[in-house]
C-alpha cells in the first residue's frame, strides 16, 4: 500500500507527520509526502492514472477533499481513484475504538474491509452504527430503537443484510464488535455516537448513492467534516490488496 500525506499548500506539523508514519506502519504501507499541487493531484488520481491507496489530510477544510469527493464515481466504477481519504485535523492514537457507519449500500463492503484492515493490527473495539429515519413518537425513544435492532438483523432489507455481513466479517476477523441502531438526522446521530463511545476513528464510504439518506436532503460527509473532532476515514474504492487472514 501507498500512503501519501498532503503537505500542500501548508506543510504538516511534526505531530501530524508522526501520525502519518504510525498509520502507515499500522497498514504496512509506504509513506511519502505531497509537497506540490502536482504531487497531490497525482496522489488523488484520475481515471486511468496511478494513485495512492490512502491520502492523509491534516486539514478537514482542504479544498482538494471536496473537489475529489464531488467527482467520485459509483463504487463499481471506482477503479482509478484514491481508495481512501484519511482526514485527521486532531489525530488520536492509539486506535482503541473505531466507529463504522453502515448505510445499506454496496459501498459498505469497502468501508468494512478498510475497518478490518485498520482494526485487526490495532486490536481495536469496533462499533457498527446504522441510522434510520426518526420513528413516530408513539413508538417511544432510544430503548425501543435498541429493541428494533434484532428485527433489523433478521430482515431481508439491504440495511439488515449489510449489518449481518459486517457482524460476521468482524467476528471472523477476531474483532470485538458492538452493533448500534439510531434514528434521526445522520450527522447528528454520528456525532452523538462519537461522544458517547469516545471513538478514535470514524469509517464510512462514499461513491454510492446513499439510499438511506434520501429522506434527508444533502450528504453526510460534508457536515461530518465540519463538525467532528475525530479522524475520519472515507473509503471510495475496494482496496487493491485484501486484508491478510
Amino acid at each position: 500500500l501507498d500512503l501519501v500525506a498532503c503537505c500542500y499548500p501548508d506543510d504538516v506539523t511534526g505531530a501530524m507527520w508522526a501520525y502519518a508514519h504510525m498509520v502507515a506502519e499500522l497498514l504496512g504501507a509506504r509513506s511519502s509526502r505531497a509537497d506540490t499541487q502536482a504531487q497531490l493531484e497525482a496522489a488523488l488520481g484520475e481515471r486511468g492514472t496511478a494513485h495512492a491507496d490512502v491520502v492523509l489530510f491534516g486539514d478537514a477544510r482542504h479544498p482538494a477533499i471536496s473537489r475529489f469527493l464531488a467527482h467520485v464515481p459509483a463504487v463499481e466504477q471506482a477503479t482509478a481513484v484514491a481508495s481512501a481519504l484519511w482526514v485527521a485535523p486532531r489525530p488520536r492514537w492509539p486506535l482503541r475504538r473505531i466507529l463504522l457507519v453502515i448505510g445499506g449500500t454496496g459501498a459498505d463492503e469497502t468501508a468494512l474491509e478498510w475497518t478490518v484492515r485498520v482494526a485487526r493490527p490495532a486490536s481495536s473495539l469496533v462499533t457498527v452504527l446504522t441510522i434510520v429515519p426518526p420513528a413516530p413518537a408513539m413508538y417511544g425513544g432510544h430503548g425501543r430503537m435498541e429493541q428494533g435492532l434484532p428485527a433489523l438483523l433478521k430482515s431481508a432489507c439491504p440495511l439488515g443484510q449489510r449489518m449481518r455481513e459486517a457482524a460476521h466479517r468482524l467476528v471472523e476477523s477476531g474483532l470485538e464488535a458492538t452493533l448500534r441502531l439510531r434514528a434521526g438526522p445522520p450527522e447528528w446521530q454520528v456525532c452523538h455516537e462519537i461522544v458517547e463511545g469516545d471513538h478514535d476513528l470514524v469509517v464510512l464510504a462514499t461513491g454510492d448513492p446513499h439510499r438511506w439518506l434520501r429522506w434527508l436532503d444533502g450528504d453526510i460527509i460534508g457536515p461530518l467534516l465540519s463538525r467532528i473532532d475525530r479522524p475520519l476515514l472515507i473509503t471510495t474504492a475496494n482496496p487493491r490488496t485484501e486484508p491478510a487472514d
